[in-house]
C-alpha cells in the first residue's frame, strides 16, 4: 500500500494549488448560464494577470485534480491485479494522454474568444436582471457558442467513466478473490478498508 503514497501526495498538492487558485489567486465570480464572469483575486489586483490566463490555469487545475483522483484508483488496480497484464504497457500512455488533455482541452475556447461587446450584449439579454454593480465590473465572456463547450463536457464524461471503470474493476476483482480464497481474509479486509478509505476521501 506504500505505492499509493505518491499518488495521494500528487492529489494533495493538486488540491492545494486548486484551492489557492480559486480562493486567493483568482477568486472567480461566475455569471451563468453564460460562460462569463470576472476575477476578484490578487492575480488581478496585484499583478494584472489577464483574465484568460487565469481561466486557463484554474480550469486546467480542476481537471488535473480529477486526473489525480483517477490515478489513485488506477494505481490500486494496477498494483493489486494488473502488474502482469497488458495494462502494464498501456498505463503510462494512459497517464500521459490524460495529463496532455488536461493541459490542452481549453485551447479551442482560448482561440475562439468572442467579441466582448457582442458577447456582453448577449449576456445582458440572457440575464436581464444582472445588478448594476456586476455590470460595472470588467466582465469577461469566454464563449457564447455551445460547440466550444463540447471539450469540457467530453472531458467531464471521460473522467467519470475512467473513475467508475477502475472502481468497478477493483470491486469485481476483490469479489472474485474473496470467493476463490486466493488471499487470506485478513489481507482482503485490509485491502477493502484501504480502498473504502480512498473512496471516502475523494
Amino acid at each position: 500500500m506504500g505505492s499509493a503514497k505518491w499518488y495521494l501526495l500528487n492529489l494533495h498538492v493538486s488540491c492545494i494549488l486548486l484551492d489557492w487558485g480559486i480562493t486567493v489567486l483568482s477568486v472567480p465570480y461566475l455569471i451563468l448560464p453564460v460562460w462569463g464572469g470576472y476575477p476578484l483575486g490578487i492575480l488581478r489586483y496585484w499583478f494584472g494577470v489577464p483574465v484568460l490566463v487565469q481561466i486557463y490555469v484554474v480550469a486546467t487545475m480542476i481537471f488535473v485534480v480529477v486526473t489525480s483522483i483517477v490515478l489513485i484508483f488506477e494505481n490500486r488496480f494496477y498494483q493489486l491485479y494488473a502488474r502482469n497484464s497488458l495494462w502494464r504497457y498501456l498505463r503510462m500512455p494512459f497517464i500521459i494522454i490524460n495529463y496532455f488533455l488536461d493541459v490542452t482541452h481549453l485551447l479551442p475556447a482560448c482561440f475562439m474568444i468572442p467579441d466582448q461587446g457582442i458577447a456582453l450584449e448577449f449576456a445582458y439579454k440572457l440575464i436581464p436582471n444582472l445588478s448594476e454593480q456586476t455590470k460595472a465590473e470588467q466582465i469577461f465572456i469566454l464563449s457564447t457558442d455551445f460547440r466550444v463547450k463540447i471539450p469540457f463536457i467530453l472531458m467531464g464524461l471521460k473522467k467519470c467513466v475512467e473513475t467508475y471503470m477502475f472502481i468497478g474493476l477493483m470491486n469485481r476483482n476483490m469479489n472474485l478473490e474473496s470467493r476463490s480464497f486466493a488471499k487470506s481474509e485478513n489481507t482482503m479486509n485490509l485491502q477493502r478498508k484501504f480502498f473504502n478509505a480512498i473512496k471516502a476521501q475523494v
